[in-house]
C-alpha cells in the first residue's frame, strides 16, 4: 500500500501541474478516440465518470451520448454501504453535486442502478497511473 502511496504523490501533483491547453486538446482526442470504439458506441449503456482536477475533461462526449439516447451512468458514494453505486444522469447541469471526496457526482435522490443491470456493459474509469501493459493505479479511495 506504501508503494501504491508513494506512486500517488509523485503523478497526482504531475497531472495538476499540466497546462490547461494540453488538457483541453487530451479530452478532445480522448473522445473522438471513444466514437470509434465499437463495443461503446453500440452499447445502450455505459459507465463513465466527471473528470476531476487535470483530467481530461471528456464531459462534451458524455453530454452527446445522453442526446443520443444512450444511458450514462457515474459513481456515487453511498455511506451506508462505505462504497461507491452506479447512478444514471440525464442532465449534465442538474444532476451532479460535489461528494465525499470532492469528486462531482450524482445528486442524492437519483436511484442507483441495480448491479444485474451492470453485466457485460463498458466502463470508463480514471486513472492516477497505468503500467505498460494497462493495469490500473486510482485515487485509493473506491
Amino acid at each position: 500500500m506504501k508503494e501504491k502511496d508513494g506512486i500517488r504523490q509523485l503523478f497526482i501533483p504531475k497531472r495538476r501541474a499540466l497546462e490547461s491547453g494540453f488538457v483541453r486538446r487530451a479530452g478532445l482526442e480522448i473522445s473522438a478516440h471513444l466514437e470509434k470504439i465499437t463495443q461503446l458506441m453500440g452499447s445502450g449503456m455505459f459507465m463513465a465518470f466527471h473528470p476531476s482536477e487535470g483530467e481530461p475533461d471528456i464531459t462534451g462526449f458524455l453530454e452527446e451520448q445522453i442526446k443520443k439516447g444512450k444511458e450514462l451512468c457515474f459513481p456515487r458514494f453511498n455511506g451506508t454501504v462505505g462504497g461507491y453505486e452506479m447512478v444514471p444522469v440525464t442532465d449534465f447541469g442538474k444532476d451532479f453535486r460535489i461528494g465525499k471526496f470532492g469528486i462531482r457526482e450524482p445528486q442524492d435522490g437519483i436511484p442507483a442502478v441495480p448491479p444485474e443491470k451492470m453485466k457485460d456493459v463498458p466502463w470508463r474509469v480514471p486513472g492516477v497511473a497505468f503500467d505498460r501493459r494497462g493495469g490500473r493505479l486510482g485515487h485509493g479511495k473506491g
